[in-house]
């Protein structure tokens, strides 16, 4: 017997998260691979809990509920608001969770607006102090330290609370910003890092993007109490793009390493990543996005070319690259 429809009004249809869309998302597993975590609503909104399922039991259980401040949307900063709207994000509350990829005991990451709360093993969900502002926290892999973007520059603290957070990057500021995925990154290439941490934890490699060649553009947001224009720098199609540099920082010194990219300064950074042995690499795509290049980089930026693609009318981006433990790579 076919089930009658339910009756849908101009209301039900209007309202997020659309009628039938409120499904689990960030689907994942615990470091112990014994439990599914996801992000839900129970009651049917945009507000999100993280959830666990025991595997073994089936029992459903909330690890993190939503703060006040990660279920109101006034309070995100321009920043945040410009990230979510390029990741195309609409939920609030626990929007976003990491479990260090190595940590023993487990540490878990779970960012709101403006701080960071961490959950080390079996014990209490807690809130990192000094951190606020953090923009796009990411664990190491061991789960000793995070690192994030405050003010245009990149910062690491100790997840334990035993230090402050100290500034690893210098020199930003309104046109220039040190760890943060351009315009074009985020919208076009599918990137919303900006940096990246070594798999031993003793680097991070992160971009820095010099925006001043490009001309703001004013855009009008509409619709609070008042009118709010945001100077913005829009890259045009055919205009000039944020010019990109690529550096290391080494967590014990300070120092910073810079990457050779070559010649060109008018290409996209399009992928960065670490092979396991520790090095980096990083794709470059050509302006006409028919030319693609894969470099590895030694200690010094010297750069080397282990593949370059081509193809007409453009070369379609993907991020199928794995690099294997036995140095080799597959896609």
């Amino acid at each position: 017997m076919t089930r009658p429809h339910e009756h849908l009004d101009i209301p039900l249809v209007a309202r997020m998260p659309r009628p039938g869309m409120t499904v689990p998302g960030g689907l994942g597993f615990t470091p112990d691979g014994r439990s599914v975590t996801y992000l839900f609503s129970e009651e049917g909104s945009l507000v999100r809990s993280l959830w666990r399922y025991d595997i073994a039991t089936g029992e459903r259980a909330i690890i993190a509920g939503p703060s006040p401040s990660s279920a109101d949307e006034a309070n995100l900063s321009r920043e945040e608001e410009l990230r979510r709207e390029r990741l195309r994000l609409r939920e609030l509350g626990v929007t976003s969770y990491q479990f260090a990829r190595d940590a023993d005991p487990p540490v878990l990451l779970i960012p709101a607006p403006g701080r960071l709360q961490v959950k080390i093993g079996d014990g209490e969900m807690r809130e990192l102090s000094g951190i606020e502002g953090a923009v796009d926290p990411q664990l190491s892999r061991d789960g000793r330290m995070v690192a994030f973007v405050r003010d245009n520059e990149l910062f690491v603290a100790p997840i334990d609370g035993s230090a402050r957070p100290v500034q690893l990057t210098t020199g930003a500021g309104d046109t220039i910003t040190n760890g943060l995925a351009e315009f074009i990154a985020q919208e076009e290439l599918d990137r919303d890092h900006g940096f990246w941490w070594s798999p031993d934890g003793t680097h991070i490699a992160f971009q820095q993007t010099d925006s001043r060649v490009i001309a703001e553009y004013p855009i009008v947001h509409q619709g609070k109490d008042g009118i709010d224009i945001e100077q913005h720098r829009y890259p045009f199609a055919g205009g000039p793009n944020a010019t990109v540099r690529l550096g290391v920082v080494e967590l014990a010194t300070g120092a910073t390493a810079w990457m050779d990219l070559g010649a060109d300064t008018d290409i996209y950074l399009a992928r960065v990543a670490w092979r396991p042995d520790g090095v980096l690499t990083a794709t470059l795509l050509s302006r006409d996005q028919q030319t693609a290049r894969l470099l590895v980089f030694d200690a010094a930026g010297a750069s080397r070319c282990l593949i370059e693609e081509h193809q007409q009318p453009w070369l379609n981006l993907d991020s199928g690259l794995r690099f294997l433990k036995s140095g080799e790579y597959a896609r």
